[in-house]
């Protein structure tokens, strides 16, 4: 083992084959430990460190520093100043330290925490755990099963190819699943996550959300604030939460609730089920055959020129909660008994109890909605 101190001077310092110990001191240095598990000291100046092979510990300390571990399982400091560190082969842990800092672990299972300042993280290939800190940072998790925490600042998280694990935390924070199963999780903030391909989950948290499920199978939700939702391809599993809520369910069978609030629910494509919650909310099933239920207060159901469907061909919608504070409002449809020749209006409306059938003729053919609760003459309107 050799023990290599420096001067104030700037310098190259080399270890040997063996677990060295360096200390650079002042100036702007050169070190490069070699073979052995190296413990390396920059001291002030902006230094340049390398550890060579072996598992080494390295602090940059004073300066802007730029530190390499190389092949081994790493422990790297930055300190203050803005640093870049690389981790190289193997399992490292990376501590940015003050300043904006540049941090890779590259190959391995690392864990990298930015600390205080605006930084940029990457985890390289590798099952990592990353952590931002304070500042506005920016962390891409790369190929594995990441776990990434924005902490506090307006983060951005990209989470790569694998099942990630995602944590925007304080802020207005961005978060990308990109590809696999991802966990993502807004905390804080006005945020926006989407989960790209995979069955992912996605919870907003507290704030003013916009939440994309994208391709799969996705479970997602708003939390508090008043969010926009949007399920994507798939079939997709999607709760406002509290507040005044937007959600489109995209493609696939969906289940829809808005929760709390007065909210805009759309199912898009498939046979979905959409249920309003508490308030005064706007309820469309969209094509397919739909199961709507409005929930507590005034609710809107709407029906576009296509959304409806022939009940012989079991394809009619039913709304299974319909109260005498509702209402039905269709877009340009026609008399059903006229063959549609009759003026826009016109409709019928048969059954008895809390069962019954509102049928009329539309540009497309024969359709139906089947209503379960109050008597619905009265209460259709055309838009």
């Amino acid at each position: 083992m050799a023990v290599i101190t420096g001067t104030n001077a700037s310098e190259v310092l080399t270890g040997t084959q063996f677990a060295d110990q360096i200390d650079a001191k002042g100036g702007n240095d050169t070190v490069n430990g070699g073979a052995g598990n190296d413990v390396i000291k920059g001291g002030a100046g902006n230094d340049v460190l390398n550890g060579g092979a072996g598992n080494d510990t390295i602090r940059g300390e004073g300066g802007n520093d730029t530190i390499n571990g190389d092949a081994g399982n790493d422990t790297l400091y930055g300190g203050a100043g803005k640093d870049t560190i690389h981790g190289g082969a193997g399992n490292d842990v990376i501590r940015g330290g003050d300043g904006n800092d540049s941090l890779h672990g590259q190959a391995g299972d690392d864990v990298v925490y930015g600390g205080k300042g605006d930084d940029l993280i990457g985890g390289g290939p590798g099952n990592d755990k990353l952590y931002g800190g304070d500042g506005n940072d920016t962390i891409n998790g790369g190929p594995g099963n990441d776990k990434m925490y924005g902490g506090d600042g307006n983060d951005k998280l990209n989470g790569g190819d694998g099942n990630d694990e995602m944590h925007g935390g304080k802020g207005n924070d961005v978060l990308d699943g990109g590809n696999g199963n991802d966990k993502m999780y807004g905390g804080d903030g006005n945020d926006t996550l989407t989960g790209g391909k995979g069955d992912d989950y996605l919870d907003g948290g507290a704030g003013n959300d916009k939440l994309y499920g994208g391709d799969g199978n996705d479970e997602i939700h708003g939390g508090k604030g008043n969010d926009y939702i949007d399920g994507g391809a798939g079939n997709d599993k999607l709760f406002g939460g509290d507040g005044n809520d937007t959600i489109y369910g995209g493609a696939g069978n969906d289940v829809i609730q808005g929760n709390g609030g007065s909210d805009h629910l759309y199912g898009g494509a498939g046979n979905d089920t959409v249920k309003g919650g508490s308030g005064n909310d706007v309820i469309s099933g969209g094509s397919g055959a739909d199961h709507l239920y409005g929930g507590g207060g005034s609710d809107t159901y709407y029906f576009g020129k296509t959304d409806a469907g022939d009940a012989h061909q079991g394809k009619a919608d039913t709304i299974h909660d319909f109260s005498s504070n509702d209402t039905i409002k269709m877009e340009g449809h026609y008399d059903y008994a006229a063959g549609g020749n009759a003026a826009v209006g016109q409709y019928s409306v048969t059954g008895s109890g809390s069962e019954w059938t509102v049928s009329f003729h539309g540009a497309d053919g024969y359709h139906d909605i089947h209503v379960d609760g109050a008597d619905p003459t009265g209460h259709i309107a055309f838009v």
